[in-house]
C-alpha cells in the first residue's frame, strides 16, 4: 500500500521625503545690519550689496577604466575555463598576464582545499580576503556533513526500530520514534492491518492524529471491500 507522506513575503522599504508647505503661514522678518543701518528681511532674503555666495563642490573623478583587448579576454576566459596557463600566455598585457596566472593558482589550491576539506591549505590563496573565504566555505562543508551523517544514522535508527514495533504490533511504542513520517508509517501499519483483520474502521480511531486516523479508514475499507490480505496494507515511510 503506498502512502502519501504528508512564499517569502519580501519586505518593501518605503522612503517618505516631506516637504514644507508655507502657502497661509506668517513670516517672519529677520533684522540685519548693512551700511546704511537696519533693514528687514524676508528669510532666505540677501542684505544688498551682499552677492550669494556657494560652497564650491570638487568634481567627482571616476576611477580609470581598464580597457582588456577581446583577445586578452578570450585567453584568460579559456585559461580558467581549461585550467591552463598555456592560454595566459597569449595575453598581450604583462599585468593582466600575471593576474591570470594568480587567478589559476587561486582556483588550484581552492580546489584541494575544498577536496581535503583542510583549512591549512587556505593559506596559500593570494589575499587575506580568499584565505578567509575558502576557510568559511570549509567550516559550513563541515558542518554540512556532519548534518548529513547524523540524520541518516536517525533514519536506520528509526527505521530498524519501526521494523521492531511492526513485529510486535504494539501501538503505542510508536512515539518511540523521532522521525514524525516513521510514526505515521508504524501506526498505519499496525492499525491498518488490525482493522482489515477485524474488518472493522472502527479500530482506525486508535491513530494518534486525524491524518492517521482517516488514511487508515480510506486504506482499511478499501482492503476490507477488495478483500486483501491484511499483509498488502504494510506501509513503509516515504524516506
Amino acid at each position: 500500500m503506498k502512502i502519501h507522506t504528508p512564499f517569502f513575503a519580501g519586505a518593501i522599504i518605503g522612503v517618505l521625503m516631506l516637504s514644507a508647505c508655507t502657502e497661509g503661514t506668517e513670516t517672519t522678518t529677520m533684522p540685519a545690519t548693512t551700511s546704511t543701518g537696519t533693514v528687514n528681511l524676508q528669510p532666505g532674503q540677501q542684505p544688498a550689496g551682499r552677492p550669494e555666495t556657494a560652497t564650491p563642490i570638487a568634481p567627482i573623478i571616476a576611477p580609470p577604466v581598464v580597457a582588456r583587448s577581446e583577445a586578452d579576454m578570450a585567453a584568460f576566459n579559456s585559461a580558467q575555463q581549461l585550467n591552463d596557463s598555456t592560454f595566459c600566455d597569449k595575453i598581450k598585457e604583462e599585468a593582466f598576464i600575471k593576474d591570470c596566472k594568480t587567478e589559476l593558482s587561486d582556483n588550484s589550491s581552492m580546489l584541494a582545499a575544498f577536496t581535503k576539506l583542510d583549512e591549512t591549505l587556505c593559506d596559500k590563496l593570494s589575499t587575506a580576503d580568499k584565505k578567509e573565504a575558502c576557510k568559511i566555505n570549509i567550516q559550513a562543508e563541515v558542518q554540512k556533513n556532519k548534518l548529513r551523517t547524523e540524520r541518516e544514522a536517525s533514519i536506520a535508527k528509526d527505521y530498524k526500530l519501526m521494523n521492531e514495533i511492526n513485529l510486535s504490533g504494539d501501538l503505542k511504542r510508536c512515539a518511540e520514534l523521532t522521525d514524525t513520517n516513521f510514526i505515521y508509517a508504524c501506526e498505519m501499519n499496525i492499525i491498518v492491518n488490525k482493522a482489515i483483520q477485524a474488518k472493522d474502521v472502527k479500530l482506525c480511531d486508535s491513530g494518534s492524529t486525524d491524518k492517521v486516523r482517516q488514511d487508515c479508514v480510506t486504506n482499511a475499507k478499501s482492503a476490507i471491500d477488495a478483500g486483501s490480505n491484511p499483509a498488502d496494507a504494510t506501509t513503509a515511510p516515504g524516506v
